[in-house]
């Protein structure tokens, strides 16, 4: 067979092996930069544990999912509490798909400068179409504003958003 006969099946054998070898450079080469442990929950109720890279942008915390499709990011929309853990402390945090191409493209810069090579390797193999999530703390004001709710409720005897059988009429006051 002449030699410009098997150059598309080298071609892509070579494609195939250097593809590999960035996968397993990147996962072999030590981790730089920070990594978190993100807390979810699967639709049975058990807790799945993702470690994520984290970074900042404009001063607030963003997550970078390479596609729309890895099941984390589903797990987020679910009602279960998320929670974070980084550096040591574990909190409750709210997470917020974000759809602006400039805010995309800054996330991207931001993991590249913190990642480095590992973020450039592993954009070799991420969708072309990553999403960013913007993550924030829960407020104790709002856990407690939840709680405080949840148990007012429990005390009556109904759930959160029921209408209220107990309503307190009006009182109206005639001044002269």
């Amino acid at each position: 067979m002449p030699v410009s006969e098997s150059f598309p099946v080298r071609g892509g054998m070579l494609a195939v092996g250097c593809l590999t070898a960035a996968i397993v450079f990147a996962v072999v080469i030590p981790e730089k930069g920070e990594v978190v442990r993100l807390m979810t929950h699967d639709a049975k109720g058990q807790q799945r544990d993702t470690d994520l890279w984290i970074a900042d942008v404009e001063g607030q915390a963003y997550f970078r999912a390479g596609s729309p499709q890895v099941e984390w990011l589903d797990r987020l929309g679910s009602k279960q509490k998320i929670y974070l853990e980084r550096d040591g402390d574990v909190s409750e945090i709210n997470a917020a798909v974000e759809n602006d191409p400039r805010l995309r493209d800054l996330l991207d810069e931001a993991m590249e400068q913190k990642y480095g090579l590992q973020d450039h390797l592993w954009s070799l193999i991420r969708s072309s179409n990553p999403v960013a999530i913007r993550i924030s703390p829960v407020l104790l004001d709002e856990t407690l504003a939840n709680n405080s709710a949840k148990n007012v409720a429990r005390n009556v005897g109904q759930s959160i958003g029921e209408p209220s059988e107990h309503r307190e009429q009006p009182v109206r006051l005639d001044l002269p």
